[in-house]
């Protein structure tokens, strides 16, 4: 029972009781007053318990609050340490990441100037020896060239002296001129006058890729063994010339009767020779012309830039 509800009881009985008329005085019925004393003894142990379990309990909870209250503001503080702690790392992890970065980009860059500068240099050495293989190669081509103008002038003039020994001169012609009515109309047999055989040249060897190929071009006109046709009148002449010559230095008609025209070596298809790769094989040997200033360029030596000259002079060094 509850102690308030036996307090209650108590006090309605007091309410009710009769009043005496002397005093502040009431008559109250005794059994019904211990009853209800009984009553609240036995109900006052088991508040009193309750009131100590209640005291007890807000002890335990106090305590259970005041430990999560530390655990709280231990936890609350260790996140702020970690947090702390990380922004730390995160700005130092920052800072070395732009450091990183900025090293990075200062070797990137120094590298890219040295490979500029060795491009450059490179470059410069290239552009040095391109010169300098082009000077060696324009000095190479003015001297082949030169050569061959020495070469062709030769053999020029070894045409001309072998035109003039094929034909009489034009003053030659005009001195011995006669009237066709004054040659006698006797018929002599011809002496026939032997021609040197021409030897034919072996084929040239293959030319030098450095050495650009000469264009061939024909003789035009009349080559070194063609021979004019030829009429009586222009017999006539040839035999009186003979003739006279032969009165005025007869010492000298043996040598003239034997006299052959110098024969020059030609290519099959009766082209030009390609200086630039003189012939391998049998050295031509034409018999000595009577003119001492002209120069057969065909004996002379090949150029010592022929490739088997060259090859001799690569095992000479190698020995």
């Amino acid at each position: 029972m509850d102690l308030l509800h036996l307090v209650d009881r108590i006090e309605e009985l007091l309410a009710t009781a009769q009043k005496m008329p002397i005093g502040n005085r009431a008559i109250i019925d005794r059994r019904r007053m211990l009853d209800i004393i009984d009553q609240m003894r036995i109900a006052i142990p088991h508040e009193v318990r309750e009131a100590q379990e209640i005291v007890a309990r807000r002890d335990h909870v106090l305590r259970e609050a005041e430990e999560d209250r530390r655990l709280i503001e231990a936890q609350a503080q260790e996140r702020a340490s970690r947090m702390v702690e990380a922004h730390e790392i995160a700005q130092a992890a920052r800072a070395r990441a732009e450091e990183i970065a900025r090293e990075a980009e200062r070797r990137l860059q120094d590298r890219i100037d040295e490979a500029n500068q060795d491009i450059s240099q490179r470059i410069d050495e290239s552009r040095m020896i391109a010169r300098e293989q082009m000077r060696a190669a324009d000095e190479y081509a003015r001297d082949l060239l030169e050569r061959l103008e020495r070469q062709l002038g030769t053999f020029v003039k070894s045409v001309h002296a072998g035109i003039e020994q094929l034909e009489p001169s034009p003053q030659t012609m005009a001195r011995i001129a006669v009237p066709r009515a004054e040659v006698p109309r006797a018929e002599a047999p011809r002496a026939e006058v032997p021609r040197a055989e021409v030897p034919r040249a072996e084929a040239p060897a293959p030319v030098r890729e450095a050495d650009p190929p000469m264009a061939e071009t024909r003789f035009a006109g009349r080559g070194f063994d063609h021979e004019e046709p030829r009429g009586d009148y222009e017999e006539r002449l040839e035999r009186l010339e003979r003739e006279r010559l032969d009165r005025e230095q007869p010492s000298l008609a043996p040598a003239r009767a034997t006299r052959t025209p110098i024969p020059f070596p030609r290519d099959e298809d009766e082209g030009l020779e390609n200086l630039l790769q003189p012939r391998r094989g049998r050295a031509l040997t034409p018999p000595e012309s009577e003119d001492a200033g002209v120069i057969d360029d065909f004996a002379n030596e090949p150029l010592d830039d022929d490739p088997m000259f060259r090859r001799d002079r690569q095992d000479d060094d190698d020995r």
